[in-house]
């Protein structure tokens, strides 16, 4: 092969990642109306400090064709954002997985990615997420021939998606527990919301439950010059002591899509089974949905499981569709600790 080499992405590869980009809209059938991201965008979104930390980090495979070349030639593009687990803390999400057409087959998607985990390991990222289409048989024998689980195959775990019309309907649902108050999370709210965390793993029949600590969601959602995750906590004043109760939260991070841009995930929402009929639930949701549309972030995502029927009623209530549905449907994969190691000593 000619001259291959890794490298981080920098500013002015924003032109070369936005053709690649188009190329894979193309592919997949998606009309230019969807494909609105300009370099300036990109530029924008990674690098200009000023509008706060990059939302995506990645890197760029370049050949160099021939000796006489003036320049190498960017072939393929890898990004990815920082989640946050409210199990393990934060984590690396693949958003972008791009090898030119005339360049796959080559070896070159198998360097991106253990580049990739070489990184993960370095910022201890205990696991790397990303989503592939059913219908990929490629992508998805690609992933899983390098350790990746299928965790909507195995486990049942749905993408569900509200876009900016669902944000708008859900700004418009008015509530009416005056009772019940809603404001962003403190750090002194952590040791309730960690409570919370671990009673949703339990009731997800998660036993490898949550390893954070109050100290651990302090930091990273309080403490930091740029808060990995935001949360939000409803409460009220118990009837029979007065004391405020917290009765539930949502917690979220910043994402990245290479054709909507910059969005938001809700990692976690959750309502204590005793105040669930107060429609608490639909309140968060509307608090997220606030957030989203005072930022300008283009619609949120998040996960569900296939059995929990009543939280897939709830998404569906509020306008969310599922993209696990069908042949296009969208696969949760996931790159558990010992396989990133793995990768990320490889050199193939």
């Amino acid at each position: 092969m000619d001259t291959l080499k890794i490298r981080d992405i920098k500013s002015p590869d924003c032109a070369a990642i936005t053709k690649l980009i188009r190329e894979l809209g193309n592919h997949k059938g998606e009309s230019d109306d969807n494909l609105t991201l300009t370099p300036k965008d990109l530029d924008r979104l990674g690098f200009a400090d000023k509008y706060g930390p990059p939302v995506f980090l990645g890197v760029v495979a370049e050949i160099k064709e021939s000796p006489d070349a003036k320049s190498p030639q960017i072939v393929g593009v890898a990004l990815y954002h920082v989640k946050y687990s409210t199990w393990e803390g934060e984590a690396m999400h693949l958003n972008t997985f791009i090898v030119s057409q005339k360049y796959q087959r080559q070896g070159i998607g198998s360097k991106m990615l253990c580049s990739l985990a070489k990184t993960a390991q370095e910022k201890k990222y205990l696991r790397i997420s990303l989503e592939v289409i059913k219908s990929n048989e490629s992508g998805l024998n690609f992933f899983t021939k390098h350790g990746a689980i299928n965790l909507t195959k195995e486990e049942g775990w749905l993408n569900y998606d509200l876009d900016n019309a669902a944000v708008k309907k859900l700004l418009e649902v008015v509530n009416e527990d005056k009772s019940v108050r809603l404001r962003p999370a403190e750090p002194k709210d952590c040791t309730r919301i960690k409570e919370m965390i671990q009673e949703l793993a339990d009731f997800e029949k998660m036993e490898d439950g949550p390893k954070l600590t109050v100290k651990d969601l302090q930091r990273d959602g309080f403490y930091k010059l740029h808060p990995v995750f935001y949360s939000f906590v409803a409460e009220l004043d118990d009837e029979e002591t007065g004391e405020v109760e917290i009765i539930g939260f949502s917690l979220l991070f910043i994402s990245f899509h290479p054709f909507l841009g910059k969005r938001v995930h809700l990692e976690d929402i959750y309502v204590t089974p005793k105040y669930r009929a107060r429609r608490v639930g639909g309140m968060l949701f509307q608090a997220i949905a606030r957030f989203v549309e005072k930022d300008g972030y283009n619609g949120f995502s998040l996960e569900v499981l296939d059995w929990n029927e009543k939280a897939i009623q709830f998404y569906d209530k509020f306008g969310g569709v599922n993209r696990s549905i069908g042949e296009k449907g969208l696969q949760s994969l996931r790159f558990k600790h010992g396989v990133i190691a793995k990768l990320g000593t490889e050199n193939k």
